[in-house]
């Protein structure tokens, strides 16, 4: 059996520039470390780090609140969880959601409104066309009127006063018709203990 020995293509001195050194064929090759890091395989997730609760209540966005919504799963800083939802079922929203939380929400197209209703109908006030409050305490949500001069309707009949909210009652702003779906309630509150 004949063995071929293959060299890399070597051209004859005359034809070489004078300043690139000959291929020597015995040489070692030596690697060459790319700048691109490999792919690492999935990494551990970092350890929980202790912390203080105290300093947890203090940065939530209510500093009178001092319920840890940590201890509930969610983490320190998150948003508040949502309570319920309102959902545009007639306008030029339609389909579309807003989702409330804990205390009172003032409903408007203004840009100041914790629950913001700018969706293109100009019948809705500005500000304060009508209050949603949940009672974490008393697990309920209610319906209130509003700063604004105009009436909003619950269920057809117009809101001067209180009204208790449950799922499926239709709350009217203008053209504009919400149906409202309570998560916390009776049932459940992201405030209970397990």
């Amino acid at each position: 059996m004949k063995t071929r020995i293959v060299r890399p293509y070597q051209p004859p001195p005359s034809e070489m520039p004078a300043n690139e050194p000959e291929i020597d064929p015995a040489a070692t090759i030596v690697p060459i470390e790319s700048p691109i890091e490999s792919p690492q395989p999935f990494a551990e997730p970092a350890p929980a780090m202790d912390s203080d609760p105290g300093a947890e209540a203090a940065a939530l966005d209510h500093p009178t609140e001092v319920f840890d919504w940590s201890e509930c799963g969610f983490p320190p800083g998150s948003p508040e969880p949502v309570a319920g939802w309102l959902v545009v079922v007639r306008g030029s929203g339609r389909g579309r959601f807003l989702a409330l939380g804990y205390g009172i929400h003032e409903l408007g197209r203004g840009e100041d409104q914790r629950i913001r209703l700018n969706f293109g109908d100009r019948s809705i006030s500005r500000q304060g066309h009508l209050k949603i409050t949940y009672d974490g305490e008393g697990r309920n949500f209610y319906v209130s009127p509003g700063q604004s001069m105009k009436i909003a309707y619950l269920n057809g009949k117009p809101v001067l006063h209180m009204f208790s909210l449950k799922t499926g009652d239709v709350i009217r702003l203008g053209d504009t018709e919400l149906a409202f779906v309570s998560f916390c309630g009776e049932n459940f509150d992201w405030k209970q203990r397990s």
